[in-house]
């Protein structure tokens, strides 16, 4: 089988089970217009999350896509986010750097940055 044929096959596969869910939704599915409204609704909610598992391909993606962003800490506490502004000439700098391979990102950039820096103050602090 092509590659033209196994993409025309996939997305008809994915068109009919969008098809279907979109049937499920509008004809056996049940909502509360009274009911939540958001992703944090109540676990008996099942009607909302059957739906979700079977669009995003099971449980395990609905957890990963409700899951928001790995942590960085390997005991899996949640990751603390900080921002930071910079100046247009830093800002061109990072992106130098990056395309450079110095960092995969600017996330990854910075993290290393602030280790070096930190590690080297905290040592002349102590001396």
């Amino acid at each position: 089988m092509s590659t033209k044929t196994r993409r025309t096959a996939e997305q008809k596969a994915e068109e009919a089970r969008g098809q279907a869910l979109a049937t499920w939704a509008e004809t056996e599915m049940d909502i509360d217009p009274q009911g939540p409204r958001s992703r944090f609704a109540a676990p008996e909610d099942e009607a909302g999350r059957t739906m979700l598992e079977q669009a995003l391909g099971g449980p395990a993606a609905l957890t990963r896509a409700l899951g928001g962003r790995p942590t960085l800490d390997p005991t899996g506490a949640p990751s603390r986010e900080r921002k930071v502004r910079l100046s247009p000439p830093l800002d061109q700098r990072i992106k130098v750097a990056i395309d450079r391979g110095i960092g995969k990102d600017f996330s990854a950039l910075a993290r290393a940055a602030l280790v070096e820096y930190l590690d080297r103050h905290e040592h002349q602090a102590n001396a």
